[in-house]
């Protein structure tokens, strides 16, 4: 799977998750390894705060490897700016 979205945010960003159509993705926002209990991914979601996404596909009893990408919630874009 490849996991997209506004890795640097204000607010709040759009993650969304893609994959090879047919497999199921799970995922999960807490830092934990996904598994078949993790939460399915079926559309866009939004985060608010910094958040560390993970996520694997699965097809019968084989899975992928496990894809990570942390989204980091910044108070403004000048703060931003000043750390480029």
């Amino acid at each position: 799977p490849v996991i997209l979205g506004e890795e640097e945010f204000v607010g709040k960003t759009t993650v969304s998750i893609a994959a090879t159509e047919g497999l199921n993705v799970y995922y999960t926002l807490d830092g934990t390894d996904p598994t078949r209990q993790s939460t399915v991914y079926t559309e866009p979601f939004a985060i608010t705060e910094t958040t560390t996404v993970k996520a694997v596909t699965a097809y019968l009893d084989d899975y992928s490897d496990i894809v990570t990408k942390t989204f980091t919630h910044s108070s403004s874009r000048a703060s931003r700016l000043s750390r480029m």
